[in-house]
This record gives C-alpha cells, sequence and structure tokens, in this order.
C-alpha cells in the first residue's frame, strides 16, 4: 500500500469515496490528500509565460495532478508516494471559491518513505537483431523495425521537453503520408504501412514502423522502408509537408479543446495514473492545447528531421517478421533471416548521394468545378416540417427529392453524425456478379472515389477534422456513414457531392495492386478460425444458401472491374431515393439551409429510375432453417486446446403471442406489436445471458465466456413477409467440457422455461436496460441510426414522425413493462425445444378416454404436474424427458395421471428440433488417423507414437 496511488475522477462526494476506499482495501490504506477540485493554471504557467519564453521553453512544466477546467466534485486521492511535501495544487471548489493546497510533510507523516523501484538501464547493441513467427492463425503477412530510444516520460520535466515531444508527433505524421503515398502506387510491395512511438519498457521508447505486405514481397518492402527512413534522414521534410503536420496537430488539439468538458472520465485517469507510475506530466487538456498553440506554429523543417538523428538501422534494432504457416513452413526461417540481413547491409551502405528526394505531388483543390461537369445549380428546400413529440428534430424535402432529417445536439461540440441510405442493396444483383457486388465499393475506395486517388484526397483533408464518408451495401439497403467537425461541416458536404457526381472507372494502373490485396485477403482469412467458423456456420444454418458463400480465390481472378464500378454507379445514382440524416452541434437553419442546398440540393437526378426499389419491393433474401438437428465439431489449426462452441436456433415471429394481453395475432397484423416482440426477444437473451453465465461460472470453473444475442439481419424487410431471425449462443471452454456445458445450458433454458425468472433478474435486467439507454441517448450515434433505421423499417408509412416516435415508445415501454410472466411466455414461444414443451398451466386436447373414466376423447384439460426422467440421446448427450402427465379439470376437481403420448399440445411451437450446434476446436493429427475424420493425414505419424497414443487414452 505504501507504493500505491488511488486516483478517482468523476461526480461523487470525497468524504464518501474516502470511505468507500478504506472500507474497500480494510484498512490497509490510509488517504494521504482527499479534495474536491477543478485545476486552474498555476501563475508560473500562465500563457503570458508561455509567449515570453518565445517558444523555447524554459519555463517549468506543471507535472501535478490536475481535471477538466469547469467539472466539479473531483476527488484525487494519493498515499504519501503520491505526493512531496510542498507540492502545490491550486483547485476551484463546486462553489467557484478558489483554494491553493499544498501538501505538507504532516500529511505524508504516516508513510514510510519507500524509495521508487530505481530505474534499470537496458543494454544497448551495435548489430541489428531479427525474429521470424510463423504461425498458422496469422492472417496477414507483416513486417516491423523497431528503433529503441530513451522513453520520453523519464526526461518531460520542462516545455522545452514537451515541445520536443510534440516535434516528435509532427514526424509521425509527416512520415505517414509518405508511407500512405508509397503503398498507394501501382505494383507497391506492400498494402498497409505506418509508424509510431510507443514505450516499450520504463525508460525506453520505441520508434516501429511496419507494414502488411504481399506473400513473397518481404525483401521489397523492408527495403522500401528503410530506404524512406534513410531519405527522411539525410532530405528531411520540405516545408508543405511540416506545414500539413502543423495543420493536422493544431487539428487535433483543438478539437480536444473544444470536448474538453464532454471527455470521458477514463481518459483523465490513465493521465493521472502515468504521473504516478512514470512521473508523467498531467497538465490537462486545456494547458496542453495552449502549449500546442504557442510551439507548433514554430516548428521547423529541420526540428522535424533532426528527430532522426539518434536512429540507426544498425545499432538498437529490432527487425520482427510475423507470416502465416506451419511447421514445415518455418524450415525457411534461416533463409529468410539471411535475406533480412542482406537488406539491411544494402542500404546501409547505400551513398547518400543516391538518396533521391521526396517527389512532392503538385497541389490540388477538393473542390474542383469542372468535376461537376458543368455549373453547379443549387436546389431549394420545398417542404420543412417539426417533429415533435418528444424527438425535437426536423425534416426538410430539397428539390431533387432528397429527404433530409437533423437534430441538434450538445452531447459533443465537435461532432456531427451523417448517414445516407436509401432502399436496394446486394440482393438486387444477379448471383453471378455477387462478387462484383461485395467488393464494389473496395474497388472504389482504391480508385477515385471521390474525384481524386486516395493518397491525393487524404492529403487534402490533411488539417480537417472530417472522417472520409464510407459507403456499404447490405443485403437490402445502400448506406454511407461520415463524421466531422462542425466546423468542417462544408467540407464533409462537399465529399458527399462529389461521391454522387463522380463515375468511377476502373484503372488498368491500379487494378493489379487491387486484385492482389483482394486476394490476399480471401487467403488469409481461411488462417483466421473465427472466419473459418463463420462461413461454416453460415453453410449450416442456410443450408448452404448460393447467396451466402464465401467467395473463392479463383472467382477474384476473374472478377469485372467493369462490372463492379457499375454497380457502385448504379447504387450512388437516383437522388431523389436518398435520406440523409444528420445528428450534433449543427449550425443554425439559415447557414445549414445554404450548406444542403449548395452541396446536395445540387446533385442531379441521374440514374436508372427502373432501379429505384421501396421497402416492399426490394429482393427478399429467404434461406431456410435446417429442419432437423445439426451437430459439427469443426477441427482446425489453432494453438490453444481451447473451444468455441455455437448453438443457434431460429426466430420466426409469426403467430405469436403477444406478450402484453396473451392473445395470439398473425403476422403483419400489427406491425407494432411485430416490433415490441423484437425489442422483447433482445431483453430475454439478455437475461438468459446473465442467467447462464452466473449458472455456469459457478458450476464450471473452466467457461471462459458465454454470451446470448438476437439477429434480424438477413429478414426481409417487406411486409409481406414474417420477420425471421435467430439466437445464437456462443460460449468458450476446454474442449471436454464441451457436452457437460452444452447439457447444463439446455438444462437451464428449459427450467426457465417452465419457472420463469425471479423478481430480483427482472429488476436487475430492467436497470441495466435502462442505464443502457440514457447512455446511448447522450450519443449523436444514438440518435443518427434510430432516425436512419425508423426511416427504413416496417414501422414507417410515409410519416417519419410517426415512424420515429413509436419506435422510441416502445423501446421505452418494453424496458417498464416487462415481467417474469411476459419474458417466460415469450421465451417458451421463440427458443425451440428438443421434443415434447409441455409446462404445468398449459392446456392440452386428451387424444384418447382415460384408463380412470375422468376424461373422454377430445376433453380440454389443463396440466397439472409433469413426471420427468433422465433420457440418452438428442443433439446433447442428455435431456429431461417428460413421460406421464397429471391432468386436471377447468375446476380443479378431477385429475388423473395418463401418458404423454395420449395428450396433444394446442399450439405447439413450429420446428421443434430445429437447432444447430458447431464447436471450433483444435485439429490434432492423431483425430484423422485413429477416428479417420476428415481429409489426408499430413505429416508422417510413426507406429510407435500410434502405440503411445492409444496407452495415453487408455489410461485417460
Amino acid at each position: 500500500p505504501s507504493l500505491m496511488a488511488v486516483v478517482a475522477v468523476g461526480d461523487m462526494d470525497p468524504d464518501e469515496l474516502v470511505g468507500l476506499i478504506e472500507t474497500y482495501f480494510e484498512g490497509l490504506l490510509r488517504v494521504g490528500a482527499a479534495f474536491p477540485c477543478s485545476v486552474a493554471p498555476s501563475p508560473k504557467d500562465s500563457s503570458e509565460d508561455l509567449e515570453a519564453t518565445g517558444g523555447s521553453g524554459r519555463g517549468a512544466f506543471l507535472s501535478v495532478a490536475s481535471s477538466p477546467a469547469g467539472v466539479t466534485g473531483v476527488s484525487v486521492l494519493a498515499t504519501g508516494s503520491g505526493y512531496k511535501a510542498g507540492d502545490e495544487l491550486t483547485a476551484t471548489l463546486g462553489g467557484g471559491e478558489e483554494l491553493r493546497v499544498v501538501v505538507t510533510a504532516e500529511q505524508l507523516a504516516d508513510f514510510p518513505a519507500v524509495a521508487r523501484p530505481a530505474k534499470e538501464v537496458v543494454p544497448t547493441h551495435e548489430e541489428p537483431r531479427f525474429a521470424v513467427t510463423r504461425d498458422p492463425e496469422i492472417s496477414e503477412c507483416f513486417v516491423s523495425v523497431d528503433f529503441v530510444r530513451p522513453g520520453w516520460a523519464d526526461r518531460a520535466q520542462t516545455l522545452a521537453q514537451v515541445r520536443s515531444k510534440l516535434v516528435e508527433e509532427m514526424f509521425v505524421i509527416c512520415l505517414n503520408q509518405r508511407l500512405l503515398m508509397l503503398y498507394m502506387q501501382p505494383g507497391s510491395p506492400f498494402f498497409t504501412a505506418s509508424v509510431g512511438e510507443t514505450e516499450s519498457v520504463r525508460g525506453l521508447k520505441t520508434l516501429s514502423l511496419s507494414a502488411t505486405y504481399h506473400e513473397g514481397e518481404l525483401e521489397r518492402t523492408l527495403e522500401a522502408l528503410l530506404f524512406e527512413i534513410r531519405r527522411a534522414k539525410h532530405h528531411g521534410f520540405s516545408e508543405a509537408e511540416v506545414d500539413r503536420a502543423r495543420t493536422t496537430l493544431l487539428a487535433d488539439s483543438e478539437m480536444a479543446f473544444i470536448e474538453r468538458d464532454q471527455t470521458f472520465s477514463n481518459q483523465h485517469l490513465e493521465e493521472l495514473i502515468s504521473l504516478f507510475l512514470q512521473e508523467a506530466p498531467a497538465p490537462g487538456i486545456e494547458y496542453m492545447a495552449r502549449v500546442a498553440k504557442t510551439f507548433v506554429p514554430s516548428v521547423t523543417p529541420g526540428e522535424v528531421q533532426g528527430v532522426l538523428k539518434d536512429v540507426d538501422i544498425r545499432r538498437n534494432t529490432l527487425y520482427k517478421v510475423e507470416e502465416p504457416g506451419g511447421w514445415l513452413r518455418s524450415l525457411s526461417n534461416s533463409r529468410t533471416l539471411q535475406m533480412m540481413r542482406n537488406v539491411v547491409n544494402r542500404v546501409d551502405v547505400c551513398p547518400d548521394e543516391e538518396i533521391t528526394l521526396w517527389a512532392e505531388t503538385g497541389e490540388a483543390s477538393l473542390f474542383d468545378p469542372a468535376l461537376a461537369h458543368g455549373e453547379v445549380i443549387p436546389g431549394q428546400i420545398v417542404e420543412k416540417k417539426e417533429l415533435g413529440r418528444g424527438i425535437e428534430a426536423t425534416s426538410w424535402k430539397l428539390s431533387n427529392g432528397v429527404t433530409v432529417l437533423f437534430k441538434r445536439t450538445d452531447f459533443s461540440d465537435d461532432q456531427v453524425d451523417l448517414v445516407a441510405t436509401r432502399w436496394g442493396g446486394l440482393t438486387e444483383v444477379p448471383l453471378e456478379h455477387l462478387p462484383e457486388a461485395v467488393f464494389c465499393c473496395t474497388i472504389a475506395s482504391e480508385l477515385n472515389e471521390f474525384g481524386h486517388r486516395p493518397e491525393v484526397l487524404s492529403q487534402l483533408l490533411m488539417g480537417r477534422r472530417v472522417e472520409e464518408p464510407s459507403t456499404k451495401l447490405t443485403y437490402y439497403t445502400t448506406r454511407v456513414c461520415g463524421e466531422c467537425s462542425p466546423s468542417d461541416l462544408d467540407v464533409l458536404l462537399q465529399l458527399i457531392h462529389l461521391q454522387f457526381i463522380s463515375k468511377v472507372q476502373p484503372d488498368g494502373d491500379y487494378l493489379r495492386s487491387i486484385e492482389q490485396r483482394l486476394i490476399e485477403s480471401t487467403r488469409n482469412e481461411l488462417n483466421d478460425p473465427k472466419s473459418v467458423m463463420f462461413w461454416e456456420t453460415n453453410k449450416l444454418t442456410t443450408q448452404d444458401h448460393p447467396f451466402l458463400r464465401p467467395i473463392k480465390e479463383a472467382r477474384i481472378r476473374t472478377l469485372d472491374y467493369e462490372k463492379a464500378c457499375e454497380i457502385y454507379n448504379d447504387r450512388m445514382s437516383n437522388i431523389d431515393s436518398w435520406t440523409f440524416v444528420l445528428c450534433g452541434n449543427l449550425p443554425p437553419d439559415d447557414v445549414l439551409e445554404q450548406l444542403l442546398t449548395q452541396y446536395i440540393g445540387s446533385i442531379p437526378k441521374e440514374g436508372d429510375p427502373s432501379s429505384v426499389k421501396t421497402r416492399d419491393t426490394v429482393t427478399a433474401l429467404l434461406p431456410e432453417f435446417p429442419s432437423q438437428p445439426i451437430v459439427k465439431e469443426l477441427a482446425v489449426g489453432i494453438v490453444e486446446n481451447t473451444c468455441e462452441t455455437s448453438i443457434i436456433m431460429p426466430l420466426e415471429v409469426t403467430d405469436y403471442v403477444d406478450p402484453w394481453s396473451g392473445t395470439e395475432l398473425q403476422a403483419g397484423s400489427s406491425v407494432h406489436q411485430e416490433w415490441r416482440e423484437v425489442l422483447t426477444v433482445g431483453m430475454v437473451c439478455s437475461l438468459l445471458q446473465t442467467s447462464l453465465l452466473e449458472l455456469l461460472r459457478f458450476q464450471l470453473g473452466e467457461l471462459y465466456s458465454i454470451s446470448v444475442s438476437e439477429s434480424f439481419t438477413a429478414s426481409p424487410p417487406g411486409l409481406g413477409f414474417p420477420r425471421t431471425g435467430a439466437v445464437t449462443i456462443s460460449f468458450v471452454c476446454a474442449r471436454r467440457e464441451v457436452p457437460r456445458v452444452a447439457d447444463l445450458i439446455y438444462e437451464e433454458i428449459q427450467r426457465r422455461r417452465h419457472a420463469g425468472f425471479t423478481v430480483s433478474d427482472m429488476h436487475r435486467e430492467k436497470e441495466v436496460q435502462l442505464r443502457q439507454l440514457e447512455e446511448a441517448k447522450r450519443t449523436n450515434g444514438y440518435w443518427s441510426s434510430t432516425l436512419s433505421n425508423a426511416a427504413f423499417s416496417r414501422l414507417f408509412d410515409g410519416d417519419i414522425e410517426e415512424a420515429v416516435a413509436e419506435s422510441l415508445e416502445a423501446i421505452r415501454e418494453c424496458v417498464d413493462s416487462i415481467d417474469s410472466q411476459r419474458a417466460r411466455a415469450l421465451l417458451r414461444q421463440q427458443i425451440p425445444t428438443d421434443g415434447r414443451d409441455l409446462a404445468p398451466g398449459d392446456r392440452v386436447l386428451l387424444k384418447d378416454p382415460t384408463p380412470g373414466g375422468n376424461f373422454g376423447a377430445g376433453d380440454l384439460v389443463r396440466v397439472a404436474a409433469l413426471h420427468q426422467h433422465q433420457q440418452a440421446g438428442g443433439w446433447f448427450s442428455r435431456r429431461p424427458g417428460v413421460t406421464r402427465v397429471l391432468v386436471q379439470s377447468g375446476d380443479g376437481l378431477q385429475r388423473e395421471w395418463v401418458e404423454v403420448e395420449k395428450v396433444e399440445e394446442l399450439a405447439p411451437k413450429k420446428g421443434t428440433r430445429r437447432v444447430v450446434q458447431i464447436t471450433l476446436c483444435q485439429w490434432s493429427i492423431f483425430d484423422d488417423f485413429l477416428f479417420a475424420r476428415t481429409g489426408v493425414i499430413c505429416g508422417l505419424v510413426t507406429a510407435g507414437a500410434a502405440v503411445m497414443y492409444l496407452r495415453h487414452r487408455r489410461s485417460q
């Protein structure tokens, strides 16, 4: 405890917090200082002092615990080792009263003087070191070069040293931009490349240069990376590159400053933890923003170049390679190591005069009028509507047919979310061109999606707080998502405009690189065990639906890139079928109207009108769940001997029981009731997950994790189709425990189907759901997705206000109204069982007269009790079986036991026993040799090894 600091950031009374901590540590930890504060700048570190130093940073740097200005109720608690006598804090209390706190020796008297751990000196090495790893689970080829240098945290105690840190960040920005330009060139040997700094151990930091490369291109990749380091060290960076880095760094600093009062507490917590453990400064967001604004503009290209002065490609350098492959490919490690040594030697001895200058690209304009192929004519707003009923949003209709929904929020001062959606996605493409549709967005992003090459666009957006819009084709919709700062909303809307008017064309110079990336991505996906399990699960649960099969490498080699571009251009047409949603700190209506009419309203109506789809005309994807249980063990080459098992059961919201009234409803009788059913299914899945987690972790210590989730992704949106989906129960445990865990899961489901959930279970679940709902409502992402989803849901019948209001009201109503009885009814209705599903209270019909003569054939009776026993078989190793049923009359006066075969359920669950269980486990060569499960034996197994294995199994 004498070496411990307890730091808490949040809205809590300090005395209460002190009591909690002392109780938790049971007297082992005593509090040295506790006070509520929001730190104000110390006089010696004022902005005037920063300016007086002329940017040289000679002043002392504040290195005491701090919190964001304006946030009250922040408590800082520490043992004696957290502060030193004489440390001074200037604090502002909640009422605005200023308080200066000085930690005195008396406050530290009860704590022994304990020295911090000695700083170890890590030995240096003159020659480079190499490491090669081959693993069957690695999904891509990766190389990194680590340059080890003294750690920043041990020397950044002055403003000059903080300025050096800012210079290093500018260097990372400059070099990353160059690497982006390199890997986007035609014929580049690597997919991605980046540079970054981390503190590997105390006192040392690592400048890491890494790349993912094409298989067989390690030599060219490593050579390109090292030559770029030498180029930057010898020639440095141009003024234009450094200026873009200045703009980017200041933009990031400005964004943090604007949102300083909306920063989550855990970010402040990490800063204070670093203060205690590493003596790293913790000046706070506002102070660092002032430092950046003072120092960054004066940084010169020479200073950025100087970051590499102590970087050597040989000394204190580690080269690491990770590639997919097993022990057979590991035999080539020695050749790989020798090849890497040769590359390092070749680059190291290259004369400086042979290293050329960086070829700077010409300046371009983001919004070139020539890209519009004519004059841009702004549109108009033809309809305005305020959305009430607590939504507090607005709907505008533009003259080109676009619907715009926007909601102003104050959750984040520097954020605006944009979501644009239209009907029509992957299912509108013929099956023979499905691969082109799947990859069309990726292909477009590698070409000129916004009228510029990706590397040029990245350079144009440097210093802009804009997230490049991303496009995705789902089964039934096409969606574009983006994010920006309010000050750069015009830039985001310009990008959207360019995306719609720019027609993507295949460029022969880049197609080879695109094809190679797609092939590598598909090939590496086969090394990812979870991807293998995903596709196998799709195959089993959809009966190998051709639309849901993985795309093979051979098919990628025959991709029609013209067709892919045609599909993308068609999806980005018919602007009048799109709905835009904006949420965040939006400008006033007059400014927003000008931006929307100029960039969105001016997009011309182009495209084939016959390709425009609606909710009820999109092509439905109708995969069929298997009619019989399926149990499969999927053995793959994973390292750890753990298993991930998924149990998938179908969902179908049809002929369902309304949990509120208990009456049976037909599909389509009420989309509102259907929406409540879908929401309640999610809550019941959460209840079941909590129940299973408590049970299995208590009874089985080797269970690592378990989750229960529902999905309606592939369900057709049209009203003429039932709402279909699946419930997935996934768990991870040791391989030998899979049957036992599966049995326990089934038994717990059966128990909950009959007994329901307890009052405490329901109360806890409601608290969790309400807390998650309130937290979600404080984010822009929640409202942008809610507005967009409501406009493209079954609830929408032309009135967006009604659809959004019904969606929100149903969520709250489900949380408030669900109880144990309703959860049990829905669980029994939606989760299929293995065999008869009888419970006390059910109404049944007698097939034959009872032996005692109390009831006749066709009599309607109720179940009073069940007689069960354990019965072997089924898709689990054992299951509870019902042999006899105690039935009674309506008045309860007559009772009699009858065989279960003599009763008939009035409304049995359709599709019982429709379950798929798939287990991902470690592949063993003995599995194939001894049990002949699948495939050909890889490697040679001697008879002696087989005998030893048999003896081992027999001893077990």
